[in-house]
């Protein structure tokens, strides 16, 4: 991420506030399929009384969201980009 920043940095179109932006919304976006995929995955299993692969996969596919939701906390968390 470092090396990405250092190589762009000569380039005015692509500034550390562009790629902090960019990294928040793709964080934001993996934490909103997380809910709505996970709540989709419950309220089918609770609609239709039983687990099926449907269900089972939406849910595995909200808990993979919420994994990229939290790996993209992660520049954020460290103070490497900070959304100021």
């Amino acid at each position: 991420m470092a090396a990405r920043l250092a190589e762009r940095a000569g380039n005015s179109s692509c500034n550390r506030r562009t790629l902090v932006c960019r990294v928040a919304a793709r964080t934001g976006i993996a934490a909103i399929l997380a809910g709505a995929l996970y709540f989709l995955a419950q309220a089918g299993e609770l609609v239709f009384d039983s687990p099926e692969e449907l269900f089972v996969a939406l849910g595995g596919l909200g808990l993979a969201a919420f994994v990229v939701a939290i790996w993209g906390l992660r520049p954020l968390a460290s103070g490497r980009l900070a959304l100021a």
